[in-house]
């Protein structure tokens, strides 16, 4: 009886352990470039760049590491630098579409800063004595007017329209791209922007993939490159957490679903949801209704909504590619039938 009590204690935790991991760590040939170590690892330094900050937190942190790199950005050309002790070897950037650099991110919507909001104070004096005159009429070119052009000229305070409120609300994206910038040991320096995967839910784990063949190096360079310095940050003001970098190949093929069949009414609206895989790889969703005769035939996203108004049966076709071309995009259709009851 013992032994089955143990078992089954063994079966509970180990099942816990797998649910607990983060799904993102796919590939082969993993170098870790940064696996969460803390600030007292030898391997690297962190710093802020421009007017950006760097924190180590144990707060967020992924898969086994312990620590994750807290990045406060103020914009495209403020965030993290991070030096390596020991360059990483990229090899020949070119030489293989399959090779990865790949950014583990997390960012709280919690987190982020609030939005500034603007002054909407209205001055209480609003005689036109004291109201602003346009650039393009000087006092002496308003003294040659009569009285009734000169009132005309005055921009009355109380007569303009009330200030819209500020709009508060976070987009679900929390940071939509974030700003890298490599540099490599032979002095070589390559920088771009890529989008951030909006998390399936607030907070969790997203990758931002980035094939080595997709890094804007001069054209016709075949040296081998080592990763000496890699800095990051949003391309807004934003807070983020970098949990790890990880150096990976990663061939698996994309494939896609587009959902059942479905029977609608003409004006139903119509949901479709895509379930893709495509490994590391940043995905794009392309929709089309087979709808020719109405203004909206296709659509983008992982989830898209349709209204079918004339009666038939459409062929809707989902393809699924990723974001640099790399791999080979893949197709699926569902079908929806259209009947006037």
């Amino acid at each position: 009886m013992k032994h089955y009590l143990w078992f089954g204690i063994f079966f509970v935790v180990m099942v816990g352990l797998v649910i607990a991991k983060p799904a993102l760590a796919v590939g082969r040939d993993i170098v870790p470039v940064y696996a969460g170590q803390g600030s007292d690892d030898p391997g690297f330094t962190a710093v802020g760049w421009g007017g950006g900050k760097v924190e180590f937190s144990d707060k967020q942190n992924f898969g086994g590491g312990k620590y994750s790199m807290k990045v406060t950005s103020g914009g495209p050309y403020e965030g993290a630098r991070i030096d390596f002790a020991t360059p990483t070897d990229l090899g020949v950037l070119s030489s293989n579409p399959n090779r990865f650099l790949v950014l583990r991110i997390i960012a709280p919507v919690a987190d982020q800063p609030a939005p500034k909001t603007p002054d909407t104070s209205t001055p209480t004096d609003t005689t036109n004595q004291n109201v602003s005159l346009p650039s393009e009429f000087p006092p002496a070119r308003l003294a040659s007017l009569d009285t009734d052009a000169q009132a005309r000229v005055f921009t009355v305070q109380n007569d303009q329209p009330a200030a819209t409120p500020p709009d508060t609300t976070v987009p679900t994206s929390a940071v939509p791209r974030i700003h890298i910038v490599f540099l490599f040991d032979n002095g070589m320096k390559a920088d771009m922007m890529r989008d951030v995967p909006a998390p399936a839910t607030d907070p969790n784990w997203v990758h931002v993939s980035i094939p080595l063949a997709a890094i804007p190096i001069p054209q016709g360079t075949t040296d081998a490159l080592k990763l000496k310095s890699m800095w990051v940050a949003g391309d807004a003001p934003s807070v983020f957490y970098l949990g790890g970098v990880d150096l990976l190949t990663d061939d698996t093929p994309i494939t896609c679903s587009a959902g059942d069949d479905q029977s609608v009414s003409p004006g139903d609206q119509v949901s479709f949801e895509a379930n893709a895989d495509g490994g590391v790889a940043n995905l794009t969703y392309q929709w089309d209704y087979d709808t020719k005769d109405q203004f909206v035939d296709q659509d983008e996203g992982r989830t898209v909504n349709h209204t079918y108004k004339k009666a038939g049966t459409y062929k809707v076709t989902l393809t699924v590619d990723d974001v640099d071309g790399i791999k080979k995009a893949a197709v699926s259709t569902v079908t929806v039938k259209v009947e006037s009851q």
